[in-house]
């Protein structure tokens, strides 16, 4: 269900078909952040650290929403990007723990970007307020 989920946002957030010219077709047509960040919420909700198979699905599913953003979006999202990868070239546990902690200090980052545009990826914990 949440595969589906996120291909279809992926789908939506890539625009489809049409023949019309869109004129630059630059990053600046790629989707907004607000319209990634339930694909990353999905992602994020999925991701089993401890899992290898998990590592890899949640690193394919936050590049494919990166690539499918605008320029500013995949500002955003980079963070996520580099400690998903960073928890792919895990070898031992020192450096399992390192990027365990990455990985959530990133989905905090990007989650601030997400709340900044009225998206959020979290729902509680101590980096929100309210």
């Amino acid at each position: 269900m949440r595969s589906a989920v996120l291909a279809l946002l992926l789908l939506l957030a890539a625009g489809c078909g049409g023949t019309a010219n869109h004129g630059d077709t630059s990053k600046a047509d790629g989707a907004p952040l607000r319209t990634l960040c339930p694909g990353v919420h999905l992602a994020v909700d999925s991701l089993v650290v401890s899992d290898p198979a998990s590592r890899t699905v949640f690193a394919d599913q936050v590049a494919r929403l990166r690539a499918a953003g605008t320029k500013d979006s995949q500002q955003t999202l980079e963070p996520l990007i580099q400690a998903a990868q960073e928890l792919l070239a895990v070898k031992t546990d020192q450096q399992f723990f390192v990027a365990r902690d990455d990985v959530h200090a990133a989905v905090v980052k990007v989650d601030t970007g997400c709340v900044a545009v009225g998206s959020p990826i979290l729902h509680s914990g101590p980096h929100q307020s309210g």
